[in-house]
């Protein structure tokens, strides 16, 4: 099936409804709680709320990435964190625990037809708040109208595209019932949301899209991290048609557009470089195709 060897996958670990990261006090599900508008109101966020005998468990594992949710309160960025006396907390050593966010979709865990899915949708962003008494056209998390399923589809793509174009390098994350075939041609909600995210991002781009492995989306993220924490210097001789790279530390596997050997994307060529103290000169080359 091409999934990742047995030894990279064990360095990611996605937890069921991302627990661990936080503390739900129970309120995660607004049909239960009907009174409550926003069901994250007093939820105890990342740092503060995570368990800190699950981030050692993880540890000790050996698992390097932390799947979080960018949708929960401050897990919407990449961070190291590590567990001290009995608490986890935030830290720059770049060997401890990385959360790796994703994007979640409107595509519910629980929903396997578009029947399902577009009653959900609408009592969830539309029926619970009138039910409160609020006017969802001015109430923010809601939508003003009851949409059907290709409306549900075409504010899906829309984000998703957005989401594609923010120059992050977060999946998006789906369910086991979203892949259950609703009727005889085999269709299901997971792939009716990709055609309608590519034919919304085909209308305005023609770059390949990639779809890592989500362990190399964990190591592309820590050493962009390690490149942001660092001062990079380039200078292009024009002259000479080379570029001299340095940096105040270590940054293994920077990206670098325009230089001679590396990958073709997008008609330029990127490769990854070493680089560190020491300067480092190399030959320009921006192979423009496109």
């Amino acid at each position: 099936m091409g999934l990742p060897e047995q030894a990279a996958n064990n360095r990611v670990l996605v937890t069921g409804n991302h627990s661990g990261l936080k503390d739900r006090k129970c309120t995660d599900y607004p049909e239960l709680h009907p009174t409550m508008a926003n069901v994250q109101s007093d939820d105890v966020p990342f740092v503060t709320g995570a368990n800190p005998l699950f981030v050692r468990a993880a540890t000790n594992a050996g698992v390097n990435y932390l799947a979080s949710d960018t949708s929960q309160l401050n897990q919407a960025i990449e961070q190291h964190f590590t567990v001290s006396s009995n608490k986890v907390v935030l830290t720059t050593n770049n060997t401890a625990r990385l959360m790796v966010p994703r994007y979640p979709t409107n595509i519910f865990y629980n929903a396997i037809s578009p029947d399902v899915l577009v009653s959900e949708y609408n009592y969830i962003f539309n029926e619970r708040f009138k039910a409160l008494g609020q006017d969802p056209c001015i109430t923010a998390g809601a939508v003003c109208t009851p949409r059907d399923y290709p409306a549900i589809l075409e504010a899906e793509a829309t984000a998703a595209v957005q989401h594609m174009l923010s120059f992050k390098k977060y999946p998006h994350f789906f369910h086991q019932g979203n892949v259950a075939s609703y009727d005889a041609a085999g269709d299901t909600l997971q792939f009716d949301w990709l055609n309608s995210v590519f034919t919304a991002y085909e209308k305005l781009f023609k770059l390949p899209v990639k779809n890592d492995p989500y362990y190399l989306i964990g190591d592309m993220t820590k050493d962009s991290l390690t490149a942001k924490s660092a001062t990079i210097k380039a200078v292009w001789n024009r002259s000479t048609n080379q570029v001299t790279l340095s940096a105040n530390k270590s940054i293994p596997k920077l990206l670098v557009t325009g230089v001679a050997g590396g990958a073709i994307y997008g008609g330029q060529f990127i490769r990854e470089i070493n680089v560190d103290t020491t300067p480092k000169t190399i030959a320009v080359n921006q192979a423009l195709t496109q």
